[in-house]
């Protein structure tokens, strides 16, 4: 037995480590070193680093097996310092504590430390092992992490094959079953009209999963689509409200709004309305007949400039688990009712993931039989922080700043049909090409039916706006899907001059905000 047990031991002696020692105490360094007498003849390598800093430099330049990591340095000490190391490189770490010490170095270890050494209890074999130990726990980690990641991309891209495969036959289906319900085909009586309902409203069913299942494969891949734009939240909230209203009425759901005053915000508006559709829907499945579920809006109270949306209802909540879990990619909870789970489990993990996308969180607060409060952040629109940004350097006030405004609109039947947001990406693309300073910024757009209204602040005066304008105009003229489709655009410019020997420098930033506000609110003139 002793003899199978020495042959399946790792031969220590036969494994060459090129080992960082992360001390600042020369005496417990010393120590370590001492260990290193023999092994280092035999082609082991120990460098020393005596601060985190010095530490992440020499890993930036050298290749390392493995870390001795103290817990004890000049500028970091306990468990943060393991997150500090692995966030520049994923070596394989061995925290170095004293014996009064032990928990946090445990602490460590559920950081993300391989093993840990009590200062003065190990001998020259149990520090080669336990280094020898934790390369190996890395490698098999790392190859864990590799084939579970190989794993979800061969079924990502699964998914997105049947998913692009399934919507063929599908559109094919949706074509027909249009026809025979508009009576092209023929009169239809009344049993073969609300078969012929059956088969629409199955095949809508199935088309927003395919839908679903695609946005789910482009997450996982980053590949999402993010287009943000400064957003009025009134007009999702009511397109929603007009969408879910039928859907509560007939479900004995009440469906309500708390709020009035709806702010912008910095987004991309079919994204978020994505997200309170799938916030709204699930709502209103869980609440039993006479329940409620209401859309409303708060403040932020850790940070102003930000926001919280929420759906809230009264039905049958969640427990610890399920609120720990309800994000994760393909969780259902187990509903008593069959009606509750006829989606994929992807609605609130891609909801998650467009909230991610724009900077924001999401999170539910709930209890069994207490009901669900949703609630996800995003970022307030403003032109403050913008015109900060410009008119501000390095605590100084800028001389001058100008603002260019550029109102894109359809001006023929085809461009119409296309509409404006067919070309936002263009327009946006065009006018940062356009800009000259990297300070200079493009600010989020505005999109309504009748145009598109984007803004540059410039750190600039007015004769460096107009050149800004003109190399516009000449890019909108020659890019055949913008003018040569059937779009005009409206541009206007203008300078703000700054007293840079002003006392109070907020004072007159506020004052700035106030007037290019003032001008963003005026008609552009054509």
């Amino acid at each position: 037995m002793q003899d199978t047990l020495t042959t399946e031991r790792p031969d220590v002696d036969s494994r060459l480590m090129s080992v960082l020692l992360v001390e600042d105490d020369d005496g417990d360094a010393r120590l370590i070193e001492a260990c290193f007498g023999k092994r280092r003849r035999d082609g082991h390598a120990l460098c020393r680093a005596k601060t985190l800093a010095a530490a992440v430099e020499m890993l930036g330049r050298e290749d390392v097996d493995v870390i001795l990591l103290d817990l004890g340095l000049p500028d970091g000490v306990g468990p943060g310092n393991v997150e500090h190391i692995a966030q520049v490189c994923d070596v394989p770490i061995v925290v170095l504590t004293g014996v009064d010490d032990e928990p946090t170095a445990v602490s460590a270890v559920q950081m993300g430390a391989q093993d840990y050494l009590i200062k003065g209890e190990f001998t020259t074999r149990g520090l080669f092992d336990s280094l020898t130990f934790a390369t190996e726990r890395q490698r098999r980690l790392t190859a864990v992490t590799t084939a579970s990641r190989q794993e979800n991309e061969i079924k990502d891209r699964f998914l997105s094959h049947v998913s692009h495969e399934l919507r063929t036959p599908l559109t094919a289906i949706m074509q027909f079953v249009t026809i025979l319900g508009d009576g092209i085909a023929g009169d239809l009586n009344e049993q073969q009209a609300e078969f012929v309902g059956i088969i629409h409203r199955n095949a809508e069913q199935l088309k927003h999963m395919i839908s679903t299942l695609m946005d789910s494969t482009r997450a996982s891949s980053g590949k999402l689509s993010y287009n943000p734009a400064r957003v009025d939240l009134g007009e999702i909230v009511h397109a929603t409200m007009d969408k879910f209203m039928p859907v509560a009425e007939a479900a004995g759901v009440h469906l309500d709004v708390e709020s009035v005053d709806w702010p912008g915000v910095v987004a991309d508006p079919h994204r978020i309305e994505q997200v309170v559709t799938n916030l709204v829907d699930n709502a209103i499945k869980f609440t039993p007949a006479e329940g409620n579920v209401t859309i409303g809006i708060r403040q932020d109270a850790s940070d102003p400039e930000r926001i919280v949306f929420t759906v809230r209802d009264t039905g049958c909540g969640l427990d610890a688990e399920a609120v720990e879990q309800v994000f994760d990619r393909l969780y259902q909870t187990d509903g008593q009712n069959d009606v509750c789970r006829k989606g994929l489990g992807l609605g609130l993990h891609i909801s998650r993931e467009i909230v991610a996308m724009h900077g924001g969180k999401i999170w539910v607060e709930s209890s069994p039989g207490a009901g669900s409060c949703f609630q996800f952040s995003l970022q307030r629109y403003s032109l403050a922080p913008f015109v900060r940004r410009a008119a501000l350097v390095d605590g100084a006030l800028e001389q001058h700043i100008a603002v260019i405004r550029v109102c894109v609109r359809p001006v023929s039947g085809v461009a119409m049909a296309k509409g404006v947001n067919s070309v936002t990406d263009s327009v946006r693309s065009l006018l940062s090409g356009c800009l000259f300073g990297c300070s200079d910024e493009v600010l989020p757009h505005q999109v309504t039916r009748e145009q598109a209204a984007f803004a540059v602040i410039a750190r600039t005066d007015e004769v460096g706006a107009k050149a800004i304008e003109g190399r516009f105009r000449v890019g909108f003229d020659r890019q055949s899907e913008l003018a040569q489709s059937g779009f005009a655009c409206d541009v206007e410019v203008r300078g703000f001059e700054l007293d840079r020997e002003a006392c109070d420098a907020q004072a007159t930033l506020h004052t700035l905000v106030s007037q290019v506000e003032g001008f963003f609110g005026r008609e552009i003139e054509g």
